[in-house]
């Protein structure tokens, strides 16, 4: 019998969406049908960019903050200079990687790729 490849050519958004449906709820349990983002916990919607690195998904916000750091990374104004930063306090987890992807793309307005 040859090889079967057909589950290896699925993308793997639709290989979780097949294991989701294939897996039953009991009555009355709510599931959330869009995956959840690995940096913020929030769902991330089909027509939302996103990040996606091995098998976690992430908004594209999320995933640039997990390479860049946050603003007070940037700014060397975080811990890992010996300072402190506490110009993301009170923010949500969201909200402060979207502030870090704006940020860096004020710093680096005109730069071709």
């Amino acid at each position: 019998m040859m090889y079967d490849d057909r589950w290896a050519r699925i993308p793997s958004l639709w290989k979780e969406e097949l294991l989701r449906l294939s897996i039953e709820k009991p009555p009355g349990i709510f599931v959330n049908p869009h995956p959840l983002c690995q940096h913020c916990g929030e769902p991330v919607l089909p027509h939302e960019p996103r990040g996606q690195v091995v098998n976690a998904i992430m908004h594209h916000e999320c995933f640039f903050r997990s390479v860049a750091g946050s603003v007070g990374h940037q700014q060397k104004n975080c811990h890992c200079y010996g300072k402190t930063d506490t110009s993301e306090l009170g923010m949500s987890k969201r909200d402060a990687a979207r502030r870090s992807l704006a940020f860096y793309r004020s710093q680096h307005e005109g730069i071709s790729r």
